[in-house]
């Protein structure tokens, strides 16, 4: 036991001289249950972003500033601290050890570029992405290659932004596939305040198959308003576990619904979980360890007990639907109007015995008495005898030929109409004088005028 000691004391000695002026290149940290356990389950676990010095004791100075985070990726666990891309990855332990030792993977060189990123594993591959750093925030999606041992740019087919709080975003290690709730874009750079930081509540999705982002829809606000305001944001299977003073909230992502246990007790158990505890779900149990006094603990998570509030977390985007509605309906209204003004100037048709089509027109000298008829109408009068014999040209006519004529161009004008406007009403109707009852006046009906003066127009 004595020379375990010296070892280790002489290990961290050589630690301090070799690199205390650089990142260390090797990390102890006390060796706990949690971590073992954590180290033997099957799939992959992000865990909670962990204050700096939290797990382990750092000796750089740049390097004790920064937030460490725990991943376990199928059968390796690492260490990995924010801001930037240093990578530890855990050596196997001899069951006499009191440390567990992380040796350093990377050659990062540059530094500083994305607090706040969001780290994950798809299989053995591990990726973060976002951040914000160099006063501006960006959606630059990285994978660490072993081989190089650096990290690379993933290409993707957009850039999308993500929240300032990276546990706000859930990966869904079955499906391969990340799920961003809303967006924070933020650039210091410029003057404009809304460009300055801007909110993008659109829901997005990136398939780590293809590396293509989709658009699932708008954020929904209360959706917005629950994960910005909850105290802790704990990945499961099924979702991100949330809570609230009150409530236990499961923002499920796959089926785009939230639900709810309505539990004082337990929403404050969960609340009070700070950035000192450790945590991740597996087989229905959040897994809890204290990294200040060491306490390894666990906490019963019944998914089914979890009520459906029929709150979406995103809505459908129908801005296209309307947009084509529009078009259509545009297009409809084209038709329409072109129709009519066709149709304004499309000829009248009647068809002979054999089938032919003979054109409808009115004569001049029909068109010349249905005008006189319209003129008396809009002055509230009537059309004499006299007054249509002049219109018909028989004024000088004898008594015979001018009721012949008279009658002709009537029958013919009321044959034409009844026609056009398929009723069994005559158009110039006739009616015999107040003043003098051997004679008749002659007229045209409201209801008939506007009829009958569009095709004038048309004819």
């Amino acid at each position: 036991m004595i020379f375990f000691r010296i070892c280790i004391f002489l290990l961290s000695f050589w630690v301090i001289q070799s690199f205390g002026q650089g990142p260390d290149s090797l990390l102890l940290v006390k060796k706990s249950q949690f971590l073992l356990d954590l180290s033997h389950r099957p799939g992959s676990f992000t865990l909670n972003d962990a204050p700096p010095n939290s797990i382990a004791l750092v000796h750089s100075p740049k390097m004790r500033e920064r937030g460490q985070q725990v991943l376990k990726s199928n059968n390796q666990l690492y260490i990995h601290f924010a801001g930037g891309g240093l990578l530890y990855q855990m050596q196997e332990p001899k069951e006499t050890d009191s440390l567990l030792v992380f040796k350093r993977l990377d050659r990062t060189e540059n530094d500083g570029y994305n607090f706040a990123a969001f780290l994950f594993a798809n299989g053995d591959d591990i990726y973060n992405i976002g951040g914000y750093g160099f006063w501006k925030s960006n959606g630059t999606l990285r994978k660490f290659n072993k081989d190089d041992q650096e990290w690379d740019v993933a290409p993707v087919n957009e850039e999308i932004y993500l929240p300032g709080i990276s546990s706000i975003n859930w990966y869904d290690q079955q499906a391969a596939k990340l799920y961003v709730p809303y967006q924070q874009k933020v650039n210091a750079g410029l003057i404009d305040k809304e460009q300055k930081s801007q909110l993008i509540k659109n829901v997005h999705v990136l398939d780590l198959k293809n590396f293509q982002w989709n658009l699932l829809g708008k954020t929904n606000n209360k959706a917005l308003e629950l994960l910005q305001n909850s105290n802790t944001h704990t990945p499961t299977n099924q979702g991100l576990l949330v809570a609230t003073e009150d409530d236990v909230y499961l923002i499920d992502f796959k089926s785009n619904q939230i639900s709810k246990i309505h539990n004082s007790s337990y929403a404050q158990s969960l609340s009070r979980l700070g950035n000192q505890y450790l945590r991740y779900y597996y087989q229905g149990k959040l897994y809890l360890y204290n990294t200040t006094n060491h306490h390894y603990d666990s906490l019963l998570v019944d998914q089914k007990a979890f009520v459906p509030t029929g709150i979406p977390i995103w809505e459908k985007n129908f801005t296209w639907i309307w947009l084509i509605l529009g078009l259509v309906m545009a297009l409809i209204a084209g038709v329409l109007v072109y129709g009519y003004f066709r149709k304004k100037k499309k000829p009248l048709y009647l068809h002979d015995q054999a089938g032919s089509q003979i054109k409808i027109n009115f004569t001049e000298t029909e068109r010349s008495l249905i005008k006189l008829l319209l003129e008396k109408y809009k002055e509230g009068s009537t059309a004499t005898i006299h007054e249509i014999n002049y219109v018909l040209g028989t004024k000088d006519k004898n008594m015979g030929m001018q009721k012949k004529v008279r009658s002709d161009v009537i029958n013919s004008i009321n044959e034409k109409y009844s026609y056009l406007s398929q009723e069994q009403t005559a158009l110039i109707q006739s009616f015999r004088s107040e003043t003098d009852k051997r004679y008749f006046e002659y007229l045209i009906k409201k209801e008939q005028v506007s009829k009958i003066e569009k095709w004038l127009i048309n004819d």
